[in-house]
């Protein structure tokens, strides 16, 4: 079962939990992302939902940041909060998490599609 990226807006900052966003990006898998997928309203399957959960994040993101809102990962273990405050953090972050080989399809398909649009 896919974990949902459950985000949250608090006082117009995005927050999200660290932990839970990897392992909905470890849930999508390539090969059960459907060729239609950009252009379908709906998802059939949980690869499709936890890709989905990561664009809305992204465009949230993105929005709030233009807007002046934070983006703010919590971090388990007691390890302190990941805070972003300007898009060119949050841009840089995403591309770096992304490129990692198991998330390269992702990044094409949905990270790089949503941070380059202005």
């Amino acid at each position: 079962m896919t974990t949902i990226t459950q985000y949250r807006i608090i006082d117009g900052n995005i927050t999200i939990d660290f932990n839970r966003f990897c392992e909905n990006a470890a849930n999508c898998q390539e090969e059960e992302i459907e060729k239609d997928f950009d252009k379908r309203s709906y998802q059939v399957n949980d690869s499709e939902v936890a890709l989905n959960e990561i664009r809305s994040f992204i465009q949230a993101s993105v929005e709030h940041l233009k807007n002046g809102d934070k983006v703010i990962f919590t971090r388990a273990n007691g390890n302190p909060p990941k805070i972003f405050e300007d898009l060119n953090g949050f841009r840089t972050w995403a591309n770096e998490f992304f490129s990692l080989s198991r998330y390269q399809f992702i990044k094409a398909r949905v990270v790089d599609k949503e941070l380059s649009v202005e």
